[in-house]
């Protein structure tokens, strides 16, 4: 999310002015736009799904991206195993958000919007807490969701700081937390297709009909550009193609 070049990352990030040192509380807004998507009670850890929003709207996101929610567990409280594992690799919440960070575009719409991948982390999450626990996800499940998929933008990111997410996985079990005996999915090369870009009016449309027609396990994701927004996918999707069927409105 290995996934190669820098090309890869950009599909969650572009530049951005400084954040503010110290992470917003949530806020009533974040909280509706959560509620809106969860309910009252999110499928994974409270702790970890209302960091992960609130650096989505500190950063001017509208897509809470996995990418965030490795940011997440890395600031979380000192006492959480997960939180330990990352801190035992010298990595920590300032340094993921230097590798992520976007240009603040303003207060995202509500509700917010979650990258497919995301569904895909929640899934694995449950499974781990069924698998290895009492059926409660914990940051731990979390974290190793996040290192279970190797194309995700954290599995990118451990990558790019010359992390082996084995190694993590190796910090949780010499701290007690219970973990899958399989050996992680190799990471594997992605190519990437070039951007398309779109006016920004349209993002809602474009997503809908990519997260309707692109097959699952395909990489791809979006962002923005001041008032152009763009799309990126693996090369073997026709992405032009796509992208000028939703803005065009063709097919169901």
């Amino acid at each position: 999310m290995a996934r190669t070049a820098d090309r890869s990352l950009q599909a969650t990030t572009t530049r951005r002015t400084e954040r503010p040192d110290v992470v917003p509380p949530v806020t009533d807004l974040c909280s509706l736009a959560m509620t809106s998507v969860w309910g009252e009670c999110p499928p994974l850890p409270r702790a970890v799904c209302d960091r992960a929003s609130a650096h989505a709207f500190s950063l001017g996101r509208q897509v809470v991206a996995d990418d965030l929610f490795l940011v997440a567990v890395a600031g979380l409280d000192e006492a959480h195993p997960a939180r330990q594992a990352l801190a035992a690799e010298q990595i920590d919440e300032d340094q993921l958000l230097s590798l992520v960070r976007v240009r603040g575009d303003g207060a995202p719409a509500v509700p917010l919007t979650f990258a497919p991948a995301y569904f895909q982390l929640e899934g694995r999450a449950q499974g781990f807490a069924a698998a290895l626990g009492d059926g409660r996800v914990t940051p731990e499940h979390v974290l190793l969701a996040l290192l279970w998929d190797p194309g995700s933008s954290s599995s990118y990111l451990l990558w790019r700081l010359g992390v082996p997410r084995e190694r993590i996985i190796e910090r949780l079990r010499d701290l007690g937390v219970p973990t899958p005996r399989a050996p992680l999915p190799e990471q594997r090369q992605i190519e990437w297709g070039p951007r398309v870009w779109f006016d920004r009016t349209e993002v809602r449309s474009v997503v809908d009909y990519l997260r309707a027609r692109i097959p699952p396990g395909t990489r791809w994701g979006f962002n923005y550009a001041d008032d152009r927004a763009w799309a990126i996918a693996e090369a073997q999707v026709d992405l032009p193609a796509l992208v000028s069927a939703a803005i065009g409105g063709v097919g169901p």
